[in-house]
C-alpha cells in the first residue's frame, strides 16, 4: 500500500506541474479516503490547494501534516511561504525558524526569511539570512540577487553592485540582476550604465513593467522628455490601469510643454478597460482640475448609466458637484456612496467637510468617528474636528491645535564639511535648482506662483541633500523629544524616536508667490526647511504685510472673519518648521526679483 501511495503522490505531482491542479487534488483526496493522517498526502495536498487559491484550505492541511509529523522542515517552509503571500509576517518567519531549527543547512528557508526581513524593513537580519544561504548553496543567482537589493536598501551601492555582478556570473542574462543593476547605477549616477541594463531588460523582454517606470523615470529626471513620454506610454499599454503613472505622465506632459495628447493616456486606457470605474473617476478628476467640470460630469454619469453606482464614480461626481456649486445633489451622492460602502476614510470624511460647511457640526463630527474606526491617523479626520470644535465654541479645539507648542521652529545643526549654515545652503540651493526642471506651476498642488520637483527629493543622492535629509531628521527627533506626553492626543500619542519621511521635495516661488492654506491628509508631522528667501522677507517686520510669512489656522470653513492665522513665523534661511500635518498652514505673498525656496517633508513613525 505504501507503495501505491508513493506513485499516486507522484502522479498527482505531476498531474500539478502539468497544469492539472484539480485532477491532483482528486487523488490525493482519495488516498486521504485510505489513509485520513497520511503527512505526504496532507502537504502535497495544502501545496495543491494554495495554488487554486484556496488559502484556508492550503494552511489547514499543512497544519495537519504538521500535526502528524513535526519534523518536516519542507512543510513549515511552504506554510511560511503561505503566510507570506498574505502578509502574515510574524507567522511566516515563526515558520521559517521552525524550518531552519530542524535543518540548518535548508538554504532556500533562509532565502524566504530574508525577503520577509526586507519586506519589513530589517536589512540588516535581511543580510544575516541571505549570508546563510549563500553559505548553504553558494551558487544560487537569487541568493546574490537578494543580498544586492538588501545592500541597495542599506544604501551600500558598491556591494550591492558586487553582488548583481556576482548573480549575472552565476546565471548570464539574469533579468532581475540586471534591472535591479541598472538602478543602483542610477543612484550612482551612472546614468548611461543605468540606461543600458534597462534596454537590455526590455529588449529581452518587452513586457517588464517595473523596468519600463525605472527608465521613464531616469528619461524625466534626465530631463528626456520625449522619451520619458513613450516610455510610460508603453507601461499604460502593459497596465492601463496604473493610475500612478497616468497622473506623472500627464503632469510632466503639462509641465514641459507637451499639450498635444494631453489627458489621451486615460482615454486609450478607457477603450482598453472599459469598465473601470478608477479609470474613469481618476479621468474626470483631470478634466475636473483644469475647469472642465461639464466634461467630467458627463463620463461619469455615462459610465454609471452603463456600469452601475460604483462608490468610486459617486463619489468622484459629488465632489465635482460639489465645485461646481450644486451641493444639494454632492450631498445626495456622498449619502448614496456611503450606503454602498462603509469602509472608506475618505468618503466619510469628505461627506463630513460637506457637513461642515453646512454648519451641521454635530453630524459632521458623527462622520470623523466612523472615519477613525477605520483609520484613525487620517490627518483629515483631525483637521475637520479642528474646525468642527472651533466653530461650535469647543475647548477641545485648543487642545487639538495647541499653536504654541506644537508649532516649532527649529534651526537645523550645520552639517559636517561646512563651515556655517550659510555656506551649506549655497550648495543645497544650487543642488535643487538643478531639480527645478520647468518653470510651469503643477497643476494638482498647493503652490501658486513657482514650481516643485519632481519625485522623492531625499531619494536623490546629492550629498547636500542627503546632508539636509540627515540634519532634519535630528531636528525632527529634538522637536519630537520636546513634546509633552499624552496618549489621548492624536499627535502626541505617536511620539517615538523611530522615523521614516514619507515625502520630500522642493518649492520655489517666484513674485507673487505663496501656499494656499492646507494641510496634508496622509502625514503626522510636516514642515519646510528655509533654504534661500528674497530680502523684502528677511528685512520684514510684524508691523509690516509680512511677506512671505508662514501662517498657521487659517482654515477654509467658517464666516470669512474667522478665517484668519492663529500663530505666523518669519521664515529664515537655515530654519525648519515642524507641525502637525493636520493643521491649516499657507504663505502670504511677496514682491521680489529674488525666490523663495524651500525643502517641506512629511515624517511618520516607522
Amino acid at each position: 500500500m505504501a507503495l501505491n501511495i508513493q506513485q499516486d503522490l507522484q502522479k498527482s505531482l505531476t498531474l500539478h506541474q502539468s497544469g492539472k491542479t484539480d485532477e491532483a487534488i482528486k487523488i490525493c483526496r482519495n488516498i486521504l479516503d485510505v489513509s485520513p493522517k497520511e503527512p505526504n498526502t496532507l502537504q502535497l495536498l495544502g501545496v495543491f490547494t494554495k495554488a487554486t487559491g484556496d488559502f484556508d484550505g492550503a494552511e489547514k492541511y499543512m497544519r495537519a501534516s504538521l500535526s502528524v509529523n513535526k519534523q518536516q522542515p519542507h512543510v513549515y517552509n511552504n506554510l511560511g511561504n503561505l503566510y507570506n503571500e498574505l502578509d502574515l509576517y510574524d507567522a511566516a518567519i515563526e515558520c521559517y525558524k521552525q524550518a531552519t531549527k530542524l535543518n540548518e543547512k535548508y538554504a532556500d528557508a533562509w532565502f524566504n526569511w530574508a525577503i520577509i526581513l526586507e519586506k519589513m524593513s530589517d536589512f540588516s537580519g535581511g543580510v544575516g539570512c541571505i549570508e546563510k544561504a549563500i553559505n548553504c548553496d553558494p551558487y544560487q543567482a537569487k541568493y546574490y540577487n537578494l543580498l544586492g537589493l538588501l545592500y541597495k536598501r542599506q544604501e551600500n551601492f558598491p556591494e550591492a553592485i558586487r553582488m548583481f555582478e556576482i548573480a549575472l556570473k552565476l546565471q548570464p542574462g539574469y533579468l532581475k540582476a540586471i534591472h535591479n543593476l541598472g538602478a543602483v547605477y542610477r543612484e550612482e549616477e551612472r546614468y548611461d550604465e543605468a540606461r543600458n541594463c534597462f534596454n537590455f531588460v526590455l529588449n529581452t523582454k518587452p513586457d517588464q513593467v517595473e523596468t519600463w517606470e525605472a527608465i521613464g523615470s531616469l528619461y524625466h529626471s534626465t530631463e528626456d522628455f520625449d522619451r520619458a513620454i513613450v516610455a510610460y506610454q508603453k507601461l499604460l499599454a502593459l497596465e492601463p490601469e496604473n493610475l500612478k503613472i497616468h497622473r506623472v505622465l500627464n503632469n510632466m506632459m503639462w509641465e514641459t510643454g507637451h499639450h498635444d495628447g494631453f489627458l489621451n493616456s486615460y482615454i486609450h486606457a478607457m477603450d482598453s478597460c472599459p469598465n473601470s470605474p478608477a479609470l474613469v473617476a481618476a479621468y474626470a478628476e483631470e478634466l475636473a482640475l483644469g475647469g472642465t467640470y461639464d466634461q467630467a460630469m458627463d463620463i461619469i454619469e455615462k459610465a454609471v448609466q452603463e456600469n452601475g453606482e460604483h462608490p468610486e464614480l459617486l463619489h468622484r461626481l459629488a465632489q465635482i458637484k460639489l465645485k461646481t456649486g450644486n451641493r444639494k445633489q454632492a450631498r445626495h451622492l456622498l449619502e448614496k456612496t456611503l450606503e454602498i460602502t462603509t469602509d472608506n476614510d475618505e468618503y466619510y470624511t469628505d461627506f463630513a467637510e460637506l457637513l461642515l460647511e453646512d454648519g451641521d457640526y454635530d453630524y459632521a463630527l458623527k462622520q470623523t468617528e466612523f472615519a477613525e474606526k477605520i483609520n484613525p491617523d487620517y490627518q483629515k479626520i483631525w483637521a475637520i474636528r479642528g474646525d468642527c470644535w472651533r466653530l461650535s465654541g469647543d475647548d477641545r479645539f485648543h487642545w487639538l491645535c495647541d499653536y504654541e507648542n506644537l508649532v516649532q521652529p527649529m534651526e537645523i545643526k550645520t552639517p559636517k564639511g561646512y563651515g556655517h549654515i550659510d555656506e551649506f545652503n549655497e550648495a543645497l540651493e544650487e543642488a535643487l535648482t538643478k531639480l527645478h526642471i520647468t518653470d510651469v506651476n503643477p497643476r494638482d498642488q498647493t503652490l501658486i506662483g513657482g514650481t516643485q520637483t519632481v519625485g522623492d527629493l531625499y531619494l536623490n543622492r546629492n550629498p547636500v541633500i542627503q546632508k539636509l535629509r540627515l540634519a532634519v531628521l535630528d531636528a525632527a527627533q529634538r522637536y519630537i523629544k520636546a513634546l509633552p506626553d499624552d496618549d489621548t492626543h492624536p499627535h502626541l500619542r505617536r511620539k517615538t524616536q523611530m522615523l521614516k519621511f514619507t515625502g520630500a521635495w522642493s518649492v520655489r516661488l517666484k513674485s507673487a508667490g505663496f501656499h494656499v492654506d492646507h494641510y496634508h491628509p496622509k502625514g503626522w508631522i510636516s514642515g519646510p526647511y528655509y533654504v534661500k528667501l528674497p530680502a523684502e522677507v528677511n528685512d520684514s517686520t510684524m508691523d509690516s504685510d509680512r511677506p512671505g510669512w508662514v501662517n498657521f489656522g487659517a482654515s477654509r470653513f467658517g464666516p470669512e472673519e474667522s478665517r484668519t492665522p492663529k500663530r505666523i513665523i518669519k521664515p529664515m534661511a537655515g530654519l525648519q518648521v515642524f507641525f502637525p500635518s493636520y493643521m491649516w498652514h499657507g504663505t502670504n505673498a511677496f514682491q521680489s526679483d529674488e525666490i523663495r525656496m524651500t525643502a517641506p517633508c512629511d515624517i511618520v513613525p516607522l
